[in-house]
């Protein structure tokens, strides 16, 4: 009996098993579908599949090639559920399917093992329906795919293919003119939660038959395709066709990484996989012919828009002085072609190229040509001259004709001047090198008036700041080196870092025992304070020091009362820890108080007297020296910066006028201030004057300010090239000598002071970050000797210019002819005679007279009124 109901146990149980193991097997489905069923060539069909059994590895249906259609792989998902201990899952592919036949495509059956059972799909048809080549939803004509597989771009307004990543290649227009601006996009989206194993590699489009431009920067943004969320990486190209037909631009292609440990750590479904490519359709442009015959006077330029500025700097002008006349040219477009716009000059002018250029740059996601043409125009007859106008044919494809364009047209207002005339009546112009010959050199033009003018006062070598800025860098060094040495003592000297921060500690635990909340842990923490204290001053550990420490250490600094109260509180300190709870939280608080005063007096009777801190000292000591040696500022003429400038400008005015007088007057005035360009126009105003001797003057403390005005410079040289006295200058200076000079006087007195405080600053900054170091590397070394080289050669140079400057008394005689005589006074014979310009130099005074010296036995005293120092101001 009890057999037989064991046996029907058994096999009830084992014919539930079976059934649950069917019914398992039965679970098992696979399942595929399409997004639509009717399609057009070029357009995409995203095939999903979903795969459902028990289990957790499931392997993906293989795909077979289908007829017709380029397929690439899309995005995959899974989902897993565990019920009673089984586990079941269900895996999704994605596949995207870009139509290029022209007939129905048919997908056929997928299938896939799970446990041994075969699953299959039912086969799913599509109907297509137009013709190949159909325009596509971006406005391009799609061109044949590709035999490999590749992803298909992404068409505007339809959702991305549903991959991590897809590529799109658009052009805005498909079709254009020859020489007509195309620009070519390419797109990249990706997923911004997808991994990217490395960066992917970019192939741009093969673009036969075109000239292609970059258009910079890349962009990169975030985009929003079909719902979804992607990075977006754009580039942009300029294209123009240089043929007609219809050209096609070549797939843009993107290798993505694959994942390297995939075969590692992967399951079945994953191993194998490698790079993937990532591939946009081709594009066709068609390109048109340009509309034939061209007018006369078309520069081959093809553009949607075009722009074309002239100007003149001026609209008066006196006869024979330059005129400047600048032409603009923007296109939509390449002007690569256009070597110049052609314009005829007027009789009567001479025009000389005086510069441009082409610049091509990106606006709005187009390029846009700049063309920028200038002209120097030299009128050589007085009255109205008519400048016509520039001319621009080009090609608009917008209106589908040639159209033109000018502008420029000018009326100039010549007005009469002292140029020279030659017998053709055109003046001849001046510094065109093997265009005209040059008959006489002149001087340079007076310079604008500038909006501030440069007020001159002492150098910046003989102020205060100056010596206390440049100075503070080995000040700062000294002072550098010496933290570091007590900073590396105090780290070598543990015993010494614990008694310098013995009384701060011993505070922090006196606050921590008046906020305890009992009395005894009050106590605990005074008893550690006083004799962590101790400990720390004397060098040795807290817990080893026996009883009478405490009084002992203040009875060996002198204070035996201190000591007899310190004993006496550790004491209390001790009995206090078992006293009563109210009572104890007052003695605690008292304890505290009297450990306070206790410790401050052995801390203040104990000390060691501080002494001033080395670096202040020498501070101070450098501040002492320079204050007497600080100047006062030399002070400009009392004249305001405004009132100045304004004087300055009037002085421009007045010399174009021809009115030398009110120039010099109005120029005179500004160059008290010491700016440069006010004395170089008061120094031109008295060369055309016939003042040689003023002139040089005024250009040397010209050149003193601003040492590279060329200008100053070759005025400087007319001036000299028409004194009597120029065998007085010296002989000739070796050419490395003049090299030298020339070197030296290029900058001015302020600029190599400047240059001295930065190499001091630099040689200071390199021996301050090796002393940080430890020591000197070679390289270091070079460096720091490097450094310190160069602050002795710029200190030198400093020091000879401000000898030459503030020290020796340079000066020029403005006299017409002035006598020397061996004596101060107009009783000694007369020993040689000088003329206006001649530079020498002033040895002393006495009675209204100067004793000169020109070197070598050429020396005597000169009348004082005959003289006049470069120096602003005068004598020192």
């Amino acid at each position: 009996m009890v057999r037989r109901h064991d046996a029907a146990r058994f096999v009830l149980a084992v014919l539930l098993c079976g059934s649950a193991f069917a019914v398992a097997a039965a679970a098992a489905d696979l399942q595929a579908r399409v997004d639509r069923t009717t399609a057009a060539p070029g357009d995409q069909v995203v095939l999903t599949v979903t795969l459902s059994g028990r289990g957790r590895d499931l392997a993906m249906p293989e795909l077979p090639p289908i007829a017709g259609v380029d397929a690439a792989r899309g995005g995959t998902s899974s989902s897993f559920q565990m019920v009673n201990g089984a586990v079941s899952s269900s895996q999704t592919w994605t596949w995207v399917l870009s139509i290029r036949s022209g007939t129905d495509v048919r997908i056929p059956a997928l299938q896939t093992t799970v446990d041994g059972q075969t699953l299959r799909t039912q086969p799913i048809t599509i109907r297509v329906t137009g013709d190949p080549g159909a325009v596509t939803g971006n406005g391009n004509r799609s061109a044949p795919p590709r035999a490999e597989p590749a992803a298909p771009a992404a068409r505007p307004g339809r959702a991305g293919p549903g991959s991590p990543y897809f590529v799109t290649l658009e052009v805005d227009r498909d079709e254009v003119y020859v020489g007509e601006q195309v620009v070519l996009v390419f797109r990249f989206f990706a997923d911004p939660y997808a991994r990217l194993f490395d960066r992917p590699q970019y192939e741009a489009p093969r673009t036969e038959g075109f000239w292609r431009e970059d258009l910079p920067p890349q962009r990169n943004s975030r985009e929003t395709v079909g719902g979804k969320i992607y990075d977006m990486t754009e580039l942009r190209y300029a294209l123009y066709p240089t043929r007609s037909g219809r050209l096609t631009v070549a797939p843009a292609r993107v290798t993505l990484a694959g994942d390297p440990f995939a075969d590692f750590f992967g399951s079945r479904r994953n191993r194998g996989s490698g790079p993937q490519t990532l591939e946009s359709p081709s594009l066709n442009v068609d390109v048109l012919d340009l509309p034939r015959p061209a007018p006369p006077g078309f520069l081959g330029l093809v553009s949607r828009q075009v722009e074309l500025d002239v100007q003149t700097d001026r609209t008066s002008v006196p006869r024979g002085d330059p005129v400047t006349w600048t032409l603009v040219l923007k296109a939509d477009g390449s002007l690569k072609s256009v070597t110049e716009v052609p314009w005829e000059a007027p009789r009567g002018v001479q025009v000389h190229e005086a510069g441009g250029g082409l610049e091509m740059k990106e606006a709005r996601g187009r390029q846009l040509a700049v063309l920028r043409s200038e002209k120097v125009i030299v009128p050589g007859a007085e009255g109205r001259l008519e400048l016509p106008a520039a001319r621009v044919t080009w090609f608009d494809p917008g209106q589908k004709r040639y159209r033109t364009i000018e502008a420029g047209a000018r009326i100039l207002d010549v007005t009469p001047s002292d140029n020279p005339v030659d017998e053709g009546g055109v003046q001849r112009a001046t510094g065109f090198r093997g265009e005209i010959e040059r008959l006489a050199s002149d001087l340079a033009f007076v310079h604008p008036a500038p909006a501030r003018l440069d007020v001159r006062g002492a150098p910046l070598s003989e102020t205060f700041g100056w010596w206390l800025v440049t100075l503070l860098a080995p000040l700062s060094l000294g002072g550098w080196r010496l933290w570091l040495g007590r900073r590396r003592a105090l780290l070598g000297d543990p015993v010494g870092l614990r008694r310098r921060h013995a009384a701060r500690t011993a505070r922090r635990q006196l606050d921590e025992a008046e906020a305890a909340a009992d009395a005894g842990a009050a106590s605990a923490l005074v008893i550690r304070a006083l004799t962590g204290y101790v400990a720390d001053m004397t060098g040795r550990a807290a817990s080893g020091l026996p009883a009478g420490a405490v009084g002992a250490h203040a009875d060996a600094l002198g204070m035996p009362e201190v000591g007899t109260a310190l004993e006496s509180l550790l004491q209390e300190c001790a009995a206090s820890r078992y006293g009563a709870a109210g009572e104890a939280r007052r003695d605690g608080v008292d304890l505290v108080a009297r450990a306070r005063r206790l410790l401050a007096e052995l801390e203040r009777d104990g000390a060691k007297p501080r002494t001033a801190d080395p670096l202040v000292g020498a501070l101070l000591l450098a501040v002492l020296a320079m204050s007497p040696a600080a100047p006062s500022r030399a002070q400009p003429a009392a004249v305001s910066d405004h009132s100045a400038v304004r004087q300055l400008a009037e002085g421009v005015d007045a010399y174009t006028r021809g009115d030398l007088d009110a120039a010099v007057a109005s120029f005179g005035a500004a160059a008290a201030t010491g700016d440069p360009v006010a004395c170089y126009n008061l120094a031109t105003a008295h060369a055309r004057r016939g003042e040689l001797g003023k002139a040089v003057v005024n250009y040397q403390r010209a050149l003193r300010a601003a040492p590279r005005d060329a200008d100053a410079r070759a005025n400087l040289a007319w001036v000299r090239g028409h004194t009597r006295d120029q065998e007085l200058q010296g002989t000739p200076t070796p050419l490395p000598l003049r090299f030298a000079s020339a070197l030296l006087r290029g900058l001015s007195l302020d600029e190599w002071s400047r240059l001295l405080t930065i190499g001091a600053w630099l040689a200071a900054l390199i021996a301050g970050w090796t002393l940080w170091r430890g020591g000197f590397t070679p390289w270091m070394r070079r460096a720091w000797l490097g450094a310190l080289c160069l602050v002795l050669f710029l200190a030198a140079v400093v020091a000879w210019r401000w000898y030459d400057e503030r020290v020796l008394e340079h000066a020029v005689v403005i006299a017409s002819e002035a006598e020397v005589r061996s004596g101060p006074d107009a009783t000694f014979p007369v020993v040689f005679q000088v003329h206006d310009g001649l530079a020498l130099q002033i040895r002393g005074e006495r009675a209204g007279w100067c004793q000169v010296a020109l070197g070598g036995e050429w020396n005597g005293w000169l009348p004082g009124s005959a003289v006049e120092r470069v120096r602003i101001g005068g004598k020192r």
